[in-house]
C-alpha cells in the first residue's frame, strides 16, 4: 500500500512538473549548417555559369544572399551578387572561355551560417 501511494504522489508531482529532468527543447540554432558548392563547374563561352549550393548537412534548400568573384589566369575578374533561387543557386558573371576559379560567399541566413566555397568553372 505504501508502494502504491508513494508512485501516485511521484506521479502526480512529474505531472505538474515539479519533479523530473528537463524537457529537451529544439531551438533554432541559427547559424549552425555550412553551406558547400561543387568542386567544378562547366559553362558555354558567353554564358553564366550556375553554381548550386547545397547545406553540410540536412537537406534543406539554403536560401539568401551570395556573392560570386571568378578570376581567370590572366587579370580577368567578373563580379556578381544575387539571391540564391528556389534549388539553391547563384549565377555568376558572363564568362569568356578558359578556366575560372570562383570564390562562391554566402551570406548566411535562417540556420545556416555564413560560408565560403571555392568553384573550378571550365568554359568550352
Amino acid at each position: 500500500m505504501k508502494k502504491l501511494v508513494l508512485g501516485l504522489i511521484v506521479a502526480a508531482l512529474v505531472t505538474l512538473g515539479l519533479v523530473g529532468a528537463p524537457s529537451a527543447q529544439a531551438d533554432p540554432y541559427p547559424g549552425t549548417v555550412a553551406v558547400a558548392a561543387p568542386a567544378v563547374v562547366k559553362a558555354k563561352p558567353g554564358k553564366k555559369a550556375k553554381i548550386v549550393l547545397t547545406p553540410a548537412s540536412g537537406n534543406l534548400t539554403p536560401t539568401g544572399q551570395a556573392t560570386v568573384v571568378c578570376k581567370a589566369s590572366g587579370k580577368a575578374k567578373v563580379k556578381s551578387k544575387g539571391t540564391l533561387d528556389a534549388s539553391g543557386a547563384v549565377k555568376t558573371g558572363k564568362l569568356a572561355k578558359g578556366k575560372w576559379t570562383c570564390k562562391v560567399t554566402f551570406a548566411g541566413s535562417g540556420i545556416y551560417k555564413s560560408s565560403t566555397a571555392t568553384v573550378k568553372v571550365k568554359v568550352k
